[in-house]
This record gives C-alpha cells, sequence and structure tokens, in this order.
C-alpha cells in the first residue's frame, strides 16, 4: 500500500481511515490520527495542517505504521511511546500497556501521599515497592511526584524490568529506583533483604483465566499474559501480594491494588475469613467511570 508521491494530511487519513475502519479495526480514525502526527513529529492532530503534504519518505513511514495497525498491533508499540498522566514514557512489545485506570491509581496514591506528608510532617525517605512493574508508569510517576521516596519495583518479566529502567532514567529518577527481576509467586528473599515498605503498590494480573481468550487480538496477540492472567477467579497474584504484605510493609503502611470490579468485595471477605492478619480494608475507590477498581489496605499490627 505504499505511495509513490506526495498527498495531503487530509487524503492520508481519509484513506487509512477507511481501510481500518473496513478492517473494523477499534479506534480507527484517531490510530491514524496518531500515526499521522507520530511521522510529522507531533502528538495530537490538530498540530497539524490538513493541507500539509507528506512527502514519499513521509507517506512510506505512514502506510508501513498503519499496516501494522491493520495486524492489530497497538497504537502504543507502533508510536513507541504514550502518554501517562502528565509524563511520556517509552512503550515496547510485549511488555503491558498501562490503562486510564492505572492513571486513577496513580492519582490517588499521589494525593493519598501528598496529604499524609502535609497532616505527618513527615519529610525524610520513605520506601515504596511495586509488584508487577510492566513499563514502570506507577513507580516513575509517584517517584517524579514524590521527591522523598526511593522505590523498588519488582517484575517477572525481563523486558519489563528493562523498560521500567529505561523510562526511570528517562524521567531521572533512576537514581532511587531498584528494579528487580523476580517471581514473587515463588520465594523473593531479595525483597525481605530491601523491606521494610512505607507504601506496597500494584497492579497485579486479576483476568480471570477462563477470560483471557476473550480480549481483543490486540491483547491477546501482543501483550505478555502474565501480566493478565489471574488464575481461576483472577486473585491468584493478589492473594500472594496480601501474603507478603504482611512482613514487607510496615505497621501503618498502606497497599494499594487495582482490580477487577468483582474483586473489592471478594477481598474484604478474603481478609475477614484471616483473624490473624495484619492487613485492614480501608476503602474501595473508583475509577474514571465510576467501577469499584482500587482497593486501598492499611497494615495495622507487626
Amino acid at each position: 500500500m505504499s505511495s509513490c508521491c506526495s498527498a495531503s494530511v487530509e487524503k492520508v487519513l481519509r484513506k487509512w481511515t477507511k481501510i481500518l475502519t473496513a478492517a473494523d479495526i477499534p479506534e480507527a480514525k484517531q490510530s491514524v490520527e496518531l500515526i499521522i502526527s507520530h511521522v510529522l513529529g507531533h502528538k495530537m492532530i490538530h498540530e497539524v495542517s490538513v493541507s500539509r503534504m507528506l512527502n514519499v519518505t513521509e507517506l512510506t513511514r505512514v502506510d508501513n505504521l498503519c499496516e501494522q495497525r491493520l495486524t492489530r498491533v497497538p497504537v502504543q508499540y507502533i508510536l513507541g511511546e504514550w502518554d501517562f498522566i502528565d509524563l511520556t514514557l517509552k512503550m515496547r512489545s510485549p511488555v503491558f500497556i498501562p490503562r486510564p485506570e492505572t492513571e486513577n491509581l496513580a492519582e490517588i496514591i499521589h494525593s493519598h501521599l501528598r496529604e499524609l506528608e502535609f497532616a505527618t510532617s513527615v519529610n525524610q525517605p520513605r520506601r515504596m515497592l511495586e509488584i508487577g512493574c510492566g513499563s514502570g508508569a506507577l513507580s516513575v510517576y509517584l517517584l517524579s511526584k514524590l521527591r522523598e521516596f526511593h522505590a523498588v519495583a519488582v517484575d517477572v518479566s525481563a523486558e519489563a524490568c528493562q523498560l521500567t529502567r529505561d523510562n526511570a532514567d528517562l524521567l531521572e529518577v533512576d537514581d532511587r529506583l531498584t528494579v528487580l527481576n523476580e517471581d514473587i509467586m515463588s520465594d523473593s528473599p531479595s525483597l525481605e533483604e530491601l523491606s521494610p515498605f512505607d507504601v506496597l503498590v500494584s497492579n497485579p494480573p486479576y483476568i480471570p483465566c477462563d477470560e483471557v481468550g476473550e480480549l481483543e487480538p490486540e491483547v491477546t496477540r501482543h501483550e505478555d499474559h502474565r501480566a493478565l492472567d489471574g488464575g481461576v477467579d483472577g486473585l491468584d497474584t493478589v492473594r500472594r501480594i496480601l501474603h507478603m504484605a504482611s512482613s514487607l510493609v510496615t505497621v501503618g503502611g498502606s497497599i494499594w491494588l487495582e482490580v477487577d470490579s468483582r474483586h473489592p468485595v471478594m477481598i474484604q471477605e478474603l481478609l475477614n475469613k484471616q483473624t490473624d492478619t495484619a492487613l485492614r480494608y480501608v476503602k474501595t475507590w473508583r475509577d474514571f467511570e465510576k467501577r469499584d477498581r482500587i482497593c486501598q489496605l492499611e497494615k495495622v499490627h507487626a
């Protein structure tokens, strides 16, 4: 589908939107807009004149990237970057792409920790643990906003760990972040050695295993299934995190989890059955679509 002559932004946008729409590609027009903007050195299509002519090199690149989208490659991987709140992070396949719900989580945690700092007048180094860091979005964002924090980020994926390091370096928080390539479902001696932590945050795998195959091709074909599959009820990793939190988090420390909307009630029931747990369920927060998605817990005793 390569072009051999110049064409306007408007013409190219119309052509590729028609092709992607006919192939039932989600958000076809938005995908093409982002690709054209990216090729022309911008983020959004409104920054580009629709009458702007693309040369042969630009047209060829747009065609190549749109052909990738035609095969259901996520636009985040095609662009190699994506915005997370007010940061622009690098993105690479197969590392899990942060969703808007995780932006909600990051902003809620930031607001809570900032208010806590003001209320307690604490202005000393504090420590955060992120389990399942993926692209590093949560850790990098929170470190960029909370200068008194140092963090440890852990992920089972070596690719995710490297991308987290790259994003930490890009946003200049790498001096306060340690990244570990470990599987928390087995023993994690490094975390025990580095504990305790004042805050534990996680967007763990939480999709029930029999539902993973029902996801969009962008997800099932291109994103790491280890970041998705949460076991039969979606809570396998969450159970492990709650068990670990009892020993890794300081008394008074907070635990934050992004989960499926079915899970907050299930997590509360799980804690109620464990009479010896050191954790207390504090609150369920809703995401931007008013769904119960974020769990706040606290460690109340040793």
